[in-house]
């Protein structure tokens, strides 16, 4: 667990989450359609909260579940 918050429901109420899904014909990587699934996570929290390294584990924890879902972990 790499975040400084409690796990608490009041805690929780404050953490969002967005999702963008895109068509896959609206995706291009270098000019060219991707041929497998792309991802972006942006972590972005409240001055002070967590830092770089914080933030790198919760997007390496996203990543791992991302492949895990995937079925590629």
């Amino acid at each position: 667990m790499v975040e400084t918050i409690p796990d608490t429901p009041e805690e929780r109420n404050i953490a969002w989450a967005f999702v963008n899904e895109m068509d896959k014909e609206h995706v291009y990587v270098g000019g060219m359609p991707p041929g497998l699934p792309q991802y972006r996570f942006r972590v972005h929290t409240m001055e002070g909260l967590m830092d770089d390294r914080a933030k790198q584990g919760v997007i390496r924890d996203l990543t791992m579940l991302m492949l895990e879902m995937e079925g590629a972990a």
